[in-house]
């Protein structure tokens, strides 16, 4: 049985996100929580998985420079504070 559950994200360059092992990121995007706007990654989940794994999520703004590139798999771009923020999230490849 799968679920899909939602993890927040910081907008900073790198963060770790814990998820059950085995778990598919399928998109980012924001959502108003708490009467402010917050960015967030959907995955797809095993919500009965005890095991537990980190996954790597980078956040670059638009115009920002990619260091390693190729260690990144983009997983989509998401607007915030009516597009005047651009963020585009990447997950490290294994």
């Amino acid at each position: 049985m799968k679920k899909i559950f939602k993890y927040p994200l910081r907008a900073q360059d790198i963060q770790a996100v814990i998820m059950p092992l085995g778990s598919k990121i399928l998109s980012i995007g924001t959502q108003f929580v708490e009467g402010s706007e917050a960015l967030f990654v959907w995955a797809m989940v095993d919500p009965v998985e005890e095991s537990m794994e980190s996954k790597d999520i980078r956040i670059v703004g638009t115009g920002h420079i990619i260091m390693d590139p190729d260690e990144w798999s983009f997983i989509g771009t998401a607007m915030m504070m009516g597009g005047r923020l651009v963020w585009h999230i990447f997950e490290r490849r294994k």
